[in-house]
């Protein structure tokens, strides 16, 4: 197995995916997409969580590798009351 300071001065790595030939370039993630933050309607307000009308993505569901739907909704109510933000 390659030491570690060998990988990064070659900026290649020991597995490849097929395909991609070229030195790994180190980028900062918010390069590669808008980094958002909200906040949770309150939890103790039920008309902000009902009726489920709008996605709402809490901050573990980040770790799923695709993300079609959310575990959970709010209400329009609850997106208008709180830090949460609307993306498309």
């Amino acid at each position: 197995m390659a030491k570690i300071d060998d990988l990064v001065k070659k900026k290649v790595p020991e597995l490849r995916f097929p395909g991609f030939t070229d030195d790994w370039e180190e980028r900062k993630l918010g390069e590669h997409s808008n980094i958002l933050t909200g906040g949770t309607p309150k939890t103790s307000m039920s008309n902000y969580w009902n009726p489920k009308e709008i996605p709402w993505m809490s901050s573990g569901e980040v770790n799923k590798r695709r993300l079609n739907e959310t575990d959970n909704m709010i209400s329009k109510e609850g997106l208008e009351n709180s830090s949460a933000r609307w993306v498309k």
